[in-house]
Parts: structure tokens; C-alpha cells; sequence
């Protein structure tokens, strides 16, 4: 054990008496301590050792081919889950869909023989979360796959459930945009103020979420793509560039980025009748200094770029236009 990579290994106080278990799967409990798990439960590893009592270290091997306990019989090849005393049994394929399994058999045996489980590094389910799907007309996304591609043709919906573990990610990509398109993904819960929804519009725009167990997290925008929008609407971050026409006084609203690196492009495409055009969001202003609330467009081919550093707009590039 002391060559193989420390990612492999772990270890925790016992909660109990666990020396019945060696080569049963554990889990943690709100104390920290390692316990066995519940039936189709998530696992933290297979304990490789036999702590005889409370507070002594349970060692567990998280990833990689694991010597385990098994619950029944298990053949070379089954996908297992774990029953409630941490041993290996059969999982169907209505249990490998929910995300019950925890690995692939490599050796297997009757109940109570010690067989071989390749694990994942995750457990719950990660060894079968692979792939790709495309919706066509909306609908709820699998937890099966890496991926969601979207080819939306008018308005679909799309729906995503709460993730399976606690680092699980989903990619979203349009990839068809067509008939006034208009995708709208909801995740079930998102993470503290995140977006409660996406709104893809253009063939590009893509999004990927990482589930935190308290709700669905952004970790990379990918905006595409070029839109007009509507005076005083709040600018689709899913597109890349914004093309205004400002007539008279007019105003637009750029909330808040999601993730560190997200580009905003905005150009005039016509100005009239005394135009006074604004971009009202946080920004920093032309001395780098955290007060900028504006940015001032008022002629036909002012420009301005702007990238998110977490906490304001920070302006890559003005021409003739001003923030402030």
C-alpha cells in the first residue's frame, strides 16, 4: 500500500466496534466517523482493515480493484451496490439507472466469500455515468450521461433533476437552433444564487453544471452567438455579443457573471434621436476602481468588451464609449 498513490487510500476514526467488516464497504457519519453504509447507499471506499473499536482507524481503498465481501452469490461481471452490512450483492439494471451501483465484479464467489470489486473512485453510480445524449424536444436530462445536447427548434423545456453525487457533472450544448428557438433548462435545485434557469437561443451556447449535494453549481458558460436585445431587458449571457440600437434614452441590465472568464461583447448598431445608451450593471470603472455602475454608448459603433473576475465587470476594451 505505501507505493500505490495516496488518491487510492483513506482512513477515519471508527464509529463502533467494525471488526466484523473488514472488506465491507463504510461510509461517514455527521461526526466524521467511518460507519457501514445503507442498502443501496453511497460508499466512501472498502474498509481494508478490522478496528475492534470505537476511535481506531478504519482504513478503505476508494478506487481501483478491491477485495470485498460478498452479499450473495456474485459472477465475474455483474455490477454491484451494497447491502446494509457493506457487502457486495447484484445490482439489477433498474438499480444500475438509479445510481445504486459502486463497481464492476472481477472475482466473484457465494455470500460471505471475499470476491473482486473494481471500484470508482466516486461510488455511487460514476462507473456507469458516461456519454452523451441529444433531446430533441425538450424533456428531463439523464443522470446517465456526461453530456446533453440540445437541438431545439421553437420552444422546448428542459428539465434536470437533482444530481446522483456530490461532484457529478452535466455538459449542455445547443447544437440545433431553429423556428424562433428557445430552450429554457431548470435545474431541481441549484447552488446558493446560481441561475434557476438557461436560456439557449443560438447554436454554441453551452453550460456545465457540478452537483454540490445542496443544489446544481456552474463551472464553465460557453456563450455563442450574436442577439439584439430588447431595450431595458437583462442581457442573455448565453450570447457573446449584443448588438443595440439605441433610440433616445435607453438602457439595458447586465447582471452578474456566474464563473470567473465570462466574456460580454456589446456593439452599436444605430443610434438616433439624441441617443443616450447605457449597460447598467457592476463594473469597474475606467481607474480600476470597484464603482463603476455604467457603461455610456451613444454613437453608432461604439464598442465595448468586458470579462467577470467573480465580483465585477472588468472592461477589456472601449471604443469610444466610457464606463462610469
Amino acid at each position: 500500500m505505501s507505493n500505490a498513490s495516496a488518491d487510492f487510500y483513506g482512513s477515519l476514526p471508527a464509529n463502533s466496534d467494525l471488526s466484523a467488516s473488514q472488506y465491507c464497504a463504510i461510509y461517514v457519519n455527521s461526526s466524521g466517523k467511518a460507519i457501514l453504509p445503507s442498502t443501496n447507499g453511497p460508499i466512501l471506499g472498502v474498509m481494508t482493515n478490522d478496528p475492534a473499536a470505537a476511535d481506531r482507524p478504519a482504513t478503505y481503498q476508494r478506487i481501483g480493484a478491491a477485495k470485498m465481501k460478498l452479499g450473495g452469490t456474485v459472477a465475474k461481471g455483474d455490477k454491484v451496490k451494497v447491502d446494509s452490512s457493506g457487502r457486495a450483492v447484484v445490482a439489477s439494471a433498474g438499480d444500475v439507472a438509479a445510481g445504486y451501483a459502486i463497481g464492476v465484479c472481477t472475482d466473484g464467489g457465494a455470500v460471505n466469500n471475499i470476491g473482486t470489486i473494481e471500484l470508482t473512485a466516486l461510488g455511487v453510480g460514476s462507473n456507469y455515468i458516461s456519454g452523451s445524449e441529444t433531446l430533441t424536444t425538450g424533456g428531463a436530462a439523464s443522470l446517465l450521461t456526461d453530456q446533453t445536447y440540445l437541438e431545439i427548434t421553437g420552444t422546448d423545456a428542459i428539465s434536470l433533476a437533482d444530481g446522483l453525487f456530490a461532484g457529478q457533472r452535466k455538459w449542455f450544448e445547443c447544437t440545433v437552433a431553429a423556428s424562433t428557438p428557445v430552450g429554457t433548462l431548470t435545474p431541481a435545485t441549484v447552488f446558493g444564487t446560481e441561475p434557476a434557469t438557461w436560456v439557449f437561443k443560438a447554436v454554441g451556447q453551452g453550460v456545465g453544471l457540478e452537483w454540490t449535494t445542496t443544489g446544481w453549481k456552474t463551472y464553465r458558460v460557453q456563450a455563442a452567438g450574436q442577439d439584439t436585445p430588447a431595450a431595458a431587458s437583462t442581457i442573455n449571457q448565453l450570447f457573446l455579443t449584443h448588438a443595440i440600437a439605441i433610440t433616445g434614452t435607453q438602457d439595458w441590465v447586465l447582471g452578474s457573471g456566474t464563473v470567473p472568464g465570462q466574456v460580454q461583447d456589446f456593439k452599436v448598431l444605430s443610434a438616433a434621436s439624441t441617443p443616450v445608451g447605457t449597460i447598467s450593471g457592476l463594473f469597474y470603472d475606467e481607474d480600476s476602481s470597484a464603482d463603476g455602475i455604467d457603461i455610456n454608448l451613444d454613437a453608432a459603433a461604439d464598442m465595448a468588451s468586458v470579462v467577470w473576475d467573480g465580483a465585477r465587470w472588468n472592461p477589456i476594451q472601449l471604443i469610444a464609449c466610457t464606463v462610469s
